[in-house]
């Protein structure tokens, strides 16, 4: 099953604002420099812009993958110690302040996947039977 990730409201102004700020200096540019200016906010805007349009969370037979833009990973249903929702700002693979966080056995309590569902309370129910189907218990 596939979920669509949440991206809160300010990230998408940020990120578009970025790309919108990369185009202003070329009203002011001629020449080479114009060029130059052209190649990296198009370059910035191909990096910037997939990243709100490309992304999911798969919940696959043996494994959750994530992949938002070029960023992927996949977590082994029988690898995970905890989900819990969470909120934060931290850099991962969520978009959003709400979050689900999910903890990995062997690793420290601070490093763990931070994932932001459009349907978390779907997500949270199906990611529970997966790992239940392959630990025998659930969280």
């Amino acid at each position: 099953m596939r979920f669509k990730p949440q991206i809160d409201y300010w990230i998408k102004f940020v990120l578009l604002f970025s790309v919108f700020a990369m185009y202003i200096p070329l009203y002011a540019t001629k020449g080479t420099d114009f060029f130059i200016l052209l190649g990296s906010a198009l370059f910035v805007t191909v990096l910037i812009l997939p990243i709100l349009f490309v992304g999911y969370y798969e919940l696959k037979e043996d494994y959750l993958q994530i992949r938002i833009w070029f960023l992927s990973k996949k977590i082994k249903y029988k690898n995970i110690e905890s989900i819990q929702e969470a909120k934060g700002l931290q850099n991962n693979y969520a978009l959003s302040r709400k979050r689900v966080r999910i903890r990995e056995f062997g690793k420290s309590k601070y490093n763990y996947t931070d994932v932001s569902p459009i349907e978390m309370e779907q997500f949270i129910f199906e990611l529970n039977s997966k790992i239940k189907k392959h630990q025998n218990k659930e969280y």
